[in-house]
């Protein structure tokens, strides 16, 4: 702050002109002002699932089908968020707290498809099918949230198909979501020497 009050009170030209556009100010102006800051951090996600599908049965109008699976999810974010920068005589320190943040969260998902009805006669209906599904999760740090879901599926005619659904969601923060927040807040001196 100290150096751009000083280039903008210069009467000579290397004066720090805030309206003259993006080439209207000399390198030596711009070095005397311009600031950099590292914010160093590492994030990672270990995946783990098995899924099995397949035909449960045979009904009427065709196969009742299952999908079933399970997955493991660890995620991890770390952050080493201090440096300390020079511009001109002022000395900044961006002042970001560390942390480490990691959750392991653990999820089963289960989907049926069963066919209510199929014809190939033109009629009112030609088919129907049904879906149900649901999936379960729990996060360490939301707790547990089942998220089903319902849907039918018609086909009044051979080039027509109606799909109607309902569902609820839930998404959990991300862990850069939640902790990073903790990012700069900036702390300023003027340096003596």
């Amino acid at each position: 702050r100290s150096a751009l009050v000083a280039a903008l009170a210069r009467s000579t030209p290397d004066a720090f002109n805030m309206f003259g556009g993006p080439n209207a100010n000399p390198e030596s102006a711009l070095a005397e002002i311009r600031t950099n800051s590292h914010i160093g951090g590492r994030s990672a996600l270990s995946l783990a699932d098995a899924r099995i599908s397949g035909s449960l049965a045979t009904l009427p109008a065709g196969a009742l089908l299952l999908s079933a699976g399970a997955e493991q999810r660890e995620e991890s974010l770390r952050s080493d968020n201090s440096d300390t920068y020079r511009a001109g005589d002022l000395v900044n320190t961006a002042v970001q707290t560390d942390f480490k943040a990691d959750r392991d969260v653990r999820s089963v998902h289960l989907e049926l498809s069963a066919p209510l009805l199929r014809s190939e006669r033109s009629g009112l209906l030609r088919s129907a099918e049904l879906q149900l599904a649901g999936r379960w999760e729990r996060f360490p740090d939301f707790g547990s949230t089942m998220k089903p879901r319902a849907g039918i599926a018609l086909r009044p005619a051979a080039d027509l198909l109606l799909r109607a659904s309902f569902g609820r969601g839930f998404r959990a923060p991300s862990l850069a979501q939640l902790y990073g927040s903790l990012a700069s807040s900036m702390a300023a001196r003027i340096d003596p020497f």
